[in-house]
């Protein structure tokens, strides 16, 4: 609150006046009539309703606030005004820079930008460029039609043709994203970035003086130190209909739409990987940041003035936030809540806007400050506490001076906000760093039999005949693959002929009385036996067997036919569907949680079969770069980080997880192992021990700034 402005207790005989430069004009809005205020110096409008009207029109700068409330009344009959509504009204006014004081000669300056701005904010510096509008002029003839209405069908066409692009290439589409964020790709992004923010900001401007407006000035604010183009087209809210001031707030959205289906159309008309890799920059910067960003109702943007346009809530932003701090205010002092004018759902949905944009704002500047305290060094960590201080310590300032001002106004307030604050704060430091953390952390795991049957070659040769296909049933015994040895057969028939020519020099030896040579002989066709039956085990060995009941994995066998085998290589599996177990890809921070509670039991998920519970059976304590089953890499579709690397040997790519991991075992009942299939993806649900909330925060956050850390040493 600027420290200028009367007390609230003196607003009651305050005797104030709107200022010479407010302009007051009528409208419908909603079924009723409304009466919009525009303050000329700081290019702001509010919108009030019919009740705020009269007791404004009131107020001549010689009618006190008791006096208009007297005067309001005779024409609202019932619907009056209470003391502390009107004190509200007057205090708003004299803070917005709408109205003057009689009484106070400081109070009749006109409101300077930089105040109706608030405080000036090192991570947000506006410069304005163009104080003309005479470049859009220009631009009106050439590309105005953009935003006619046969266009916005092209435009639906457009989006609806890059969808099906996305559809039908999405694996390759997703392999355009992998270099997306690396660190050689930071300077296209930025300007692709820069270049589409003008566009989007040109586009307001054209739109608006479509209808009629007019486009104060362009420029470059700094936003956290990033140059974004801005357009000052406040004059919309002069704009009778809404549906207007909508088109003129999506205009940015829709052009910058417009371009990411461009891209997308392009991308799938080249082959070309350094055209494609520009197009997927074009198209996250045009498309998925627009629509995370601009679009986002939480945020300032765009959304945000198409939303408070379609529930006809004039300065929602603001109206949310006093919302919120009354309900506050409310629960720590216990003063009355304000009337916010509307008696429908807008009046719960007002307050709550304003808290899940508060936590939203948490959140974007605590991962603003994160990133530059990484990326920027040393200069990041002023950053950060320069803007702790701003976004921090300036709140809890302010809320000090509203206690000590409530103190002094009521001391039974004062200990009863002392009393509800100190509560919470005891209440939320247990159950943040006290109180063990609830919920679950999820590992990553895949489903896999239990006791797996390795089918292999007992020989060399070719598959002649296939049997069996991928995941089917097979029992004990069963014929599976049938291979052909034709150097089997050649050996087994050199090795006979062998045996009968040895034999006959044997009967040959005896009958001469070389008794010495015939046992020679004899040993020879022992050894020759024993070569032969080794053989004949391996001519048995060309037709695979089952080795027991169970389920086929492996393969797919539909080509094997023909197909060269060596002796020893794997075929096929045989698993048992009533014993699987999860192999599980356990962090570091889950390992000492799980050694402690071998053979407990443990909650698992599987994507479209519910959960089911699991007994830990094994964790092998050493880290390893493979995980347990290749479907965990991302490259395979799974969720671990993984990078590439080239095989010496034979040029091959393989990969290696980022981050180490061990490997856990959880053995399945088998009613969970018939209903799940080899090879599901499944999250096991560990929870997080004796850590507390602030424990785990704490490791995350360490965590995540590392990778930031990593990411940007690479």
């Amino acid at each position: 609150m600027d420290p200028t402005l009367p007390d609230i207790l003196e607003l009651g005989r305050l005797r104030i006046r709107l200022r010479d430069q407010v302009r007051i004009r009528s409208r419908w809005s909603d079924n009723m009539v409304v009466y919009q205020l525009e303050c000329p110096e700081s290019h702001r409008f509010f919108q009030i309703g019919r009740r705020e009207y009269l007791l404004i029109s009131c107020l001549d700068g010689s009618t006190s606030l008791a006096e208009a409330i007297t005067a309001a009344t005779k024409v609202l009959k019932t619907d009056t005004f209470s003391e502390q509504e009107a004190i509200t009204i007057g205090n708003w006014l004299l803070e917005s820079g709408l109205a003057v004081s009689a009484e106070s000669g400081a109070m009749s300056s006109p409101p300077s930008k930089s105040k109706s701005n608030g405080a000036w904010n090192p991570f947000w510096i506006k410069i304005p460029l163009l104080r003309s509008d005479a470049l859009l002029n220009g631009l009106m003839p050439l590309v105005g039609w953009i935003f006619s209405g046969p266009m916005c069908l092209v435009a639906m066409i457009l989006l609806f043709w890059a969808m099906t692009v996305i559809s039908g290439h999405y694996d390759q589409f997703l392999l355009s994203s992998q270099q997306l964020f690396s660190s050689t790709n930071w300077l296209s992004l930025l300007i692709v970035w820069s270049t589409l923010k003008v566009v989007h900001e040109l586009a307001h401007g054209l739109v608006c003086l479509r209808y009629g407006g007019r486009v104060r000035e362009l420029g470059v604010v700094f936003l956290f130190f990033v140059p974004l183009a801005y357009a000052d087209v406040t004059t919309a809210w002069a704009m009778e209909s809404r549906w207007k001031r909508i088109h003129v707030s999506l205009a940015g959205i829709f052009v910058e739409l417009q371009i990411a289906a461009l891209a997308v159309i392009a991308w799938g008309m080249t082959a070309s990987p350094e055209w494609r890799h520009l197009l997927f920059n074009i198209f996250a910067m045009a498309g998925i940041s627009t629509v995370l960003f601009n679009a986002n109702p939480l945020m300032k943007f765009d959304g945000y003035y198409v939303l408070s346009d379609l529930l006809v809530v004039p300065n929602l932003w603001q109206q949310s936030s006093n919302s919120l701090t009354a309900w506050v205010r409310r629960l720590v002092y216990g003063t009355p809540l304000p009337q916010l004018g509307y008696a429908d759902w807008r009046r719960w949905f007002v307050p709550g806007y304003g808290l899940a944009a508060l936590f939203w704002r948490m959140m974007v500047c605590v991962t603003l400050l994160a990133v530059s305290s990484v990326y920027l060094g040393g200069a990041g960590i002023v950053v950060t506490i320069l803007g702790i201080g701003l976004w921090g310590v300036r709140p809890v300032l302010q809320a000090c001076v509203e206690f000590g001002k409530q103190l002094r106004r009521s001391p039974r307030r004062g200990f009863r906000a002392a009393t509800i604050l100190g509560a919470l704060l005891l209440v939320g430091g247990y159950l943040v760093g006290g109180m063990p953390c609830p919920g679950n952390r999820v590992m990553p795991a895949v489903v896999e039999y239990t006791d797996l049957d390795i089918l292999r070659a007992g020989t060399d040769g070719f598959i002649r005949e296939v049997h069996v296909q991928t995941g089917q049933e097979v029992q004990d015994g069963q014929s599976l693959f049938v291979l052909d040895s034709p150097d089997l057969h050649r050996d087994i028939q050199d090795l006979k002929l062998q045996i009968e020519k040895t034999a006959a020099q044997i009967r040959v030896d005896r009958n001469t009385g070389a008794i010495a040579a015939a046992q020679v002989g004899e040993r020879q066709i022992q050894a020759l036996e024993k070569r032969l039956a080794q053989k004949l085990d391996q001519m048995d060995a060309l037709v695979i067997r089952a080795p027991r009941g169970g389920r086929v994995s492996g393969g797919p066998f539909e080509h094997w036919v023909g197909r060269y085998i060596r002796e020893g290589e794997e075929l096929a599996a045989i698993g048992d569907e009533h014993q699987k177990e999860l192999l599980v890809a356990a962090s570091q921070e889950a390992l000492e949680e799980l050694q402690k509670h071998l053979q407990a039991d443990y909650r698992a998920r599987v994507s479209g079969q519910g959960t089911f519970s699991g007994t830990l059976s094994q964790v092998q304590p050493q880290a390893r770069l493979q995980p347990p089953h290749r479907a965990l890499f991302a490259p395979y579709g799974g969720t671990l980080a993984a990078r590439a690397k080239i095989r010496e040997d034979d040029g091959q790519t393989e990969y290696q997880l980022v981050e180490p991991r061990f490997e856990a075992m959880v053995r399945l009942t088998p009613e969970t192992s018939g209903r799940l299939s080899s090879g599901q993806r499944a999250w096991l649900k560990i929870g997080f021990g004796e850590q507390s909330l602030a424990e785990v925060l704490y490791h995350h956050l360490e965590k995540w700034l590392a990778q930031l850390a990593n990411d940007h040493r690479v």
